[in-house]
């Protein structure tokens, strides 16, 4: 018989694992050309994913110095949970094989059968949470005046002397009417 291993879920001791799958998946885009054939140019990482069979009992066989003996402990952990799911806050997961961080809850079950006496299976999925920093950066950037001529500065209107006005006092169009406008697309 295989020795059954305690699991930590946010501080949340239970008693065993029945089962424990992790996921890693990714998705490859495909872009079609006119040869016929599609190319991809990426490999975009999903955040894992982790699946457990987890046992909690009122009289735990295993992990009882961990664990002790208590008729209301399955209900106990079961309303720490609970409280874990709907703070929607990131959990931490410690199994025998790993610690997994940043972790959502994303869905669980209690399984309540009479074939298992004061002991209930609890399936439970969770995923990664994978958060990014904010960058910033600083780009230069060129306006474009009629006829694609790139203007050192974008014309300005510093309010009633119109110093950028032209010799028939007609003020400048804005660069991006000007490209338009030189492109035949207004008239």
């Amino acid at each position: 018989m295989r020795k059954i291993e305690a699991i930590d879920i946010d501080g949340i001791t239970f008693d065993g694992v029945i089962n424990q799958q992790t996921d890693y998946t990714a998705d490859v885009p495909s872009y079609p050309t006119e040869a016929g054939f599609e190319v991809s140019d990426a490999i975009i990482v999903r955040p894992l994913t982790l699946n457990l069979t987890l046992i909690i009992s009122n009289n735990p066989v295993t992990h009882r110095a961990i664990n002790g003996q208590n008729p209301a402990r399955v209900q106990e952990v079961l309303a720490r949970l609970r409280e874990c799911f709907f703070k929607r806050e990131p959990v931490t997961v410690t199994t025998q094989t790993a610690v997994y961080k940043m972790m959502a809850i994303e869905n669980f079950s209690d399984i309540i059968s009479k074939d298992y006496g004061d002991m209930v299976e609890l399936p439970i999925s969770l995923r990664q949470i994978v958060k990014v920093e904010r960058q910033t950066t600083t780009m230069e950037v060129q306006f474009l005046g009629p006829a694609n001529v790139v203007m050192e500065s974008p014309p300005t209107n510093s309010g009633g002397n119109n110093s950028n006005a032209s010799e028939d006092n007609q003020p400048r169009a804005s660069a991006l009417h000007g490209l338009a406008s030189s492109l035949g697309i207004l008239r």
